[in-house]
């Protein structure tokens, strides 16, 4: 496995995953070794994983580790603040932000080579921070900040850096939400009722509309793939539910391919992969089992199979270029109205398109 897209965000992609997990709260996470049992530790909630080149990363209620063999050892990573989101290249450079110790401030930590060691700063923003999340590309590294409002507005600001962090430009966003790399590419998806993506360009970000939806609930994943294969997942919870896909144009984004009927339970996107082939898989979870959803003609068509060793919720799926895929898989359960809860959050992997997985971490 060796390219996570979001977990495939750029072609030697990024993962980047936060997790909202039911009855948990988001502190981070714990280096551990890989077992081959499916046993949840009570204890142990992965809350972001991602995976591009020989390294996998993962933040958990201990910080950042980096692993290079697929979670079966991990680097604890040495950092003066609790990371909130990360991200590592395919040649081994990092980007990690938190939230800063004092007052308006964000933590951000740069290195060339994570195994090198990292460089750190700490910036001064305009408002108190709620939220932090991050994205990298070859030439583009960027920080997105969500101010605390305390109501439903989404309000975000960027930090840019085309220097590998050497130095920073902060300015205000169009929103705060899901940053995702698409080869040299950098979109933002806002996460509150969004009518148009925001692509970061040289004059900062550029508005591409979305399909207007009057009296229809609409709710969107982060875009997928790159280049002329980049798509961008729908849920349409008003008919189906079905989930749909958008591609860009040069007037915004528009529908193509063929609707895929969802259960009822299905009100958000699932957790959805474009692989370095161009086919398209899709981990659906019915409530009773998993299945994997393929497409290799662009969502005209799609072959639906079990996913043998998984069960539970899954979060989030992420693609290798090699063709291996990584899913994580939530299997917290509640009872008395969500105040007694138990499970983890746990990465499996297949090597065989998503028909059978194993857990390693």
């Amino acid at each position: 496995m060796k390219t996570p897209h979001n977990l495939h965000r750029p072609r030697c992609a990024v993962v980047c995953m936060l997790l909202a997990a039911a009855c948990a709260t988001q502190t981070a996470e714990r280096a551990v070794v890989a077992t081959d049992s499916n046993t949840p530790d009570p204890a142990h909630r992965i809350l972001q994983i991602g995976e591009a080149g020989a390294y996998t990363w993962f933040i958990d209620e201990d910080g950042l580790s980096v692993s290079r063999d697929r979670g079966q050892t991990a680097d604890p990573q040495s950092l003066p603040f609790k990371p909130a989101a990360a991200v590592v290249e395919p040649a081994g450079a990092g980007l990690v932000a938190g939230l800063g110790a004092a007052a308006q401030t964000v933590a951000i930590a740069t290195a060339a080579e994570v195994q090198s060691g990292w460089r750190t700063a700490s910036f001064q923003l305009p408002f108190e921070a709620s939220a932090v999340t991050v994205v990298r590309t070859a030439k583009v590294a960027v920080v997105l900040v969500r101010r605390a409002t305390g109501s439903g507005v989404s309000i975000g600001r960027s930090l840019i850096s085309v220097d590998g962090g050497a130095s920073w430009k902060q300015a205000d966003a169009p929103a705060y939400g899901e940053l995702t790399a698409a080869g040299a590419d950098i979109y933002l998806l806002p996460s509150a009722a969004p009518d148009a993506v925001f692509r970061l360009a040289d004059g900062g970000w550029e508005r591409e509309p979305l399909p207007a939806h009057p009296g229809r609930d609409v709710r969107y994943g982060h875009p997928i793939g790159q280049g002329a294969n980049l798509l961008l997942p729908a849920v349409d919870v008003t008919e189906g539910p079905e989930l749909r896909w958008l591609a860009p144009t040069p007037t915004g984004w528009q529908p193509t391919g063929s609707p895929l009927a969802l259960s009822p339970k299905g009100q958000t996107v699932p957790p959805t992969v474009r692989t370095d082939d161009g086919a398209l898989r899709v981990l659906l979870n019915d409530g009773e089992s998993i299945s994997v959803v393929t497409s290799t003609d662009d969502a005209n068509s799609y072959r639906t199979a079990p996913a043998d060793g998984l069960a539970g919720a899954p979060i989030e799926l992420a693609a290798g270029s090699d063709g291996s895929l990584t899913t994580l898989l939530d299997t917290t359960s509640c009872s008395g109205g969500k105040s007694q809860c138990t499970g983890a959050t746990m990465a499996f992997s297949s090597e065989d398109g998503g028909a059978t997985w194993n857990r390693w971490r």
